[in-house]
């Protein structure tokens, strides 16, 4: 039994020595990345200023305001389009954004905290 894909963007067949197919998936491949790093900030900051992928995103909110914000941004510096957003939903909260596939930022990654009260930690796993 063998297993065959064509490219990284086609789906599995699994296959006997005969070329009969056992089995298949149409669910694509994902690339993992092979390094990932992990950053902690309490403030707006550069993440990447290159292109990468964010597969992990943390805001503890202490004291904070319903509605302060955390966004992952597209751009190497402040101001860009937010792919990711966390929002407290309330004063002390832990808002997780863990997909099953990373979000692909195509210039930076750029984190930007909105608050009017309290603070927020930001853990992100990036690549």
């Amino acid at each position: 039994m063998t297993t065959s894909q064509n490219s990284p963007q086609m789906a599995v067949k699994i296959v006997d020595g005969n070329g009969n197919i056992l089995g298949k998936t149409d669910t694509p491949f994902v690339t993992v990345p092979s390094a990932e790093t992990s950053v902690v900030k309490t403030a707006d900051a550069q993440i990447k200023a290159t292109a990468g992928t964010v597969s992990y995103v943390q805001a503890t909110f202490v004291g904070a305001t319903i509605g302060d914000t955390v966004e992952i941004e597209n751009k190497a510096s402040a101001g860009g389009t937010a792919l990711i957003t966390l929002t407290a939903a309330a004063a002390n909260e832990n808002v997780k954004f863990n997909p099953p596939v990373g979000t692909t930022f195509s210039i930076g990654i750029w984190a930007e905290v909105t608050l009017t009260g309290g603070a927020v930690t930001i853990t992100i796993v990036y690549s």
